[in-house]
């Protein structure tokens, strides 16, 4: 189980966020709560929590500066924050500083949730990361790259065969059983079927039956140093796939065009010529949050520049930044500003 520490300054959310989620079901183990951040910085002393989900905005140390400082004891510590729309510049500085992610009140349950999973899972992977390295210290060196190898090779980063051929091949040469050097072939090969295309398939077979044909350590180079010079060409002549865009390139895009109705995940594939599902998954990795809460935040900043400084109906200000539906442009803002957009008007007019 993760142990997590809840920082919060108000004991009602505290208790909320404590008792209102089954958190044992996603691995999570509640190890204590505090009121602010200095409480919180004595009971990390304490208890060592490896999660953190803590308000960002509290008395004598904020959550910015709790990070901070339990990130000087400890670097692998993962945050969550909790925030308001209004506190938009601290939860862009926390993920500056490398938060797991935030959420927005008035909190969603299954948001929250989602958000402590992903830091769990996180925690989890650095974990095993950890232990593996641990492990390969009395082990043959190489054997950590080829196990690097392999794992990549199951994203589908077959690529990496060509940029780490020589580190495999010293481990093969560094090996001395006979029957191990072969199941390790036999895997890479295997791994390099799941994500290959027919033709590449074809010849892939053909490689494992040429493997087993092996009866001693000279056969097996010479079958190796074969092998990757044919899978290299083999793989050199597949199709290069289309630039993959930065995330910050996406991010200039949507500042470009979010006040258009027509902006969607389509909309920018076609633009951006990369496909919806890796413009999704590439913004969420690298600023965790959705592209529609990205945008949805770049519309709240805009409305409410626009209802603090004009008297423009607020039909025409949703209209004006992307939403046809006024009804669901003030349940949006409500739900991330804390008031409707009359009220928010009326309270910055004084």
């Amino acid at each position: 189980m993760v142990k997590m520490l809840i920082v919060d300054d108000e004991s009602f959310v505290r208790e909320c966020l404590r008792t209102q989620i089954v958190w044992d079901s996603i691995g999570v183990e509640v190890s204590g709560t505090a009121k602010n951040g200095e409480e919180a910085l004595q009971l990390y002393r304490e208890s060592r929590p490896q999660l953190i989900l803590s308000d960002v905005r509290m008395p004598k140390i904020n959550g910015i500066e709790l990070m901070r400082n339990i990130r000087q004891i400890n670097a692998h510590v993962e945050f969550v924050f909790i925030s308001g729309y209004q506190d938009f510049d601290y939860v862009k500085r926390a993920l500056d500083y490398g938060a797991s992610g935030y959420v927005l009140k008035p909190i969603e349950t299954n948001e929250l949730v989602e958000a402590i999973a992903r830091a769990v899972k996180k925690i989890e992977k650095e974990s095993m990361d950890k232990a593996a390295l641990d492990n390969s210290l009395s082990v043959n060196p190489y054997e950590v790259k080829y196990k690097r190898i392999v794992s990549r090779i199951k994203q589908a980063d077959k690529r990496c065969l060509l940029e780490s051929g020589n580190d495999f091949e010293r481990y093969i040469v560094s090996c001395k059983d006979f029957e191990e050097k072969q199941q390790m072939l036999q895997q890479f090969i295997k791994e390099l079927l799941k994500t290959s295309n027919r033709e590449q398939k074809e010849y892939l077979l053909k490689a494992i039956s040429k493997l087993y044909l092996c009866q001693q350590d000279k056969e097996l180079t010479d079958f190796w140093k074969n092998f990757r010079r044919e899978i290299t060409e083999l793989y050199s002549a597949s199709p290069v796939p289309a630039k993959k865009q930065s995330v910050e390139e996406i991010k200039a895009y949507i500042q470009d065009h979010f006040k258009e109705v027509t902006l969607s995940l389509t909309s920018m594939s076609e633009q951006l010529n990369i496909s919806p599902n890796y413009i999704s998954t590439l913004f969420s990795k690298k600023c965790k949050c959705s592209i529609v809460t990205y945008i949805h935040l770049l519309r709240m900043e805009e409305a409410k520049k626009q209802l603090a400084d004009s008297d423009t109906k607020i039909s025409c200000i949703a209209e004006s930044i992307g939403y046809e539906n006024t009804t669901y442009f003030s349940t949006i803002f409500k739900r991330m500003v804390g008031k409707s957009p009359k009220e928010y008007r009326l309270q910055k007019r004084g």
